[in-house]
């Protein structure tokens, strides 16, 4: 679902849920962090562009992970945000970038 302009498919929704189900009648486990994966490139697709170019600019081939249930706010700093904290687990960080 990464955007054409980066290199990706730009695929829709519904072809990426297809994907996902035929990978999980091979590996369940493999297809959960396909998805996990998948969803964070079409959550930065849906950022304002210098997200993207800050995620996709000098690496189009970089995923992104994160934890999906932050316990921690972010609060707002000079410049930008600072989330700090602690995060149980985050499913695909070892193939993030």
């Amino acid at each position: 679902m990464q955007p054409r302009r980066f290199g990706g498919h730009q695929a829709s929704f519904d072809v990426f849920s297809r994907i996902v189900e035929t990978l999980t009648e091979g590996c369940a486990a493999s297809a959960r962090v396909y998805a996990v994966l998948g969803e964070h490139q079409w959550i930065i697709a849906c950022m304002p562009d210098q997200s993207q170019i800050d995620v996709w600019g000098n690496n189009p081939l970089a995923v992104a992970a994160s934890s999906l249930a932050p316990r921690e706010t972010a609060r707002r700093t000079t410049g930008g945000w600072r989330l700090s904290g602690r995060f149980p687990f985050s499913s695909g960080c070892l193939h993030a970038q």
